[in-house]
């Protein structure tokens, strides 16, 4: 037996919950890609920490800002510490992503990610 009080919520709930599952999409599509991004910059810190002993901390830099540019990482090279402590070396980078949308060529801002891949090696 089917209630017949419901036959008018079908299509507003179907509506809404399709521009509910749009904007996830939306919002994912944003945000996935600044994740990958940051294992790779922190796949190629520990690569780079690996070889600490045999390269100078401004080639490290360099190569990592390199890298950055081609991620289009919003990073400069001032926001590359490398710390060397006997036998031990550690490589940070600091940089924020913002999560924006574009209406009408105006941008919105809908939050900030801050990102901070750190490695930590043995020399």
């Amino acid at each position: 037996m089917l209630c017949s009080d419901n036959k008018g919520y079908t299509r507003p709930i179907i509506i809404m919950l399709s521009i509910i599952a749009f904007l996830i999409i939306l919002i994912l599509y944003k945000i996935i890609p600044l994740y990958y991004y940051y294992f790779e910059i922190k796949n190629q810190m520990i690569t780079l920490s690996k070889d600490a002993a045999i390269k100078t901390d401004l080639e490290i830099k360099e190569k990592l800002h390199e890298q950055i540019k081609y991620l289009q990482i919003p990073a400069t090279k001032d926001d590359i510490a490398i710390q060397r402590s006997g036998a031990k070396i550690k490589i940070t980078i600091k940089y924020k992503e913002v999560i924006y949308f574009t209406i009408n060529n105006k941008d919105y801002d809908l939050f900030v990610l801050n990102f901070s891949p750190t490695v930590k090696n043995e020399i």
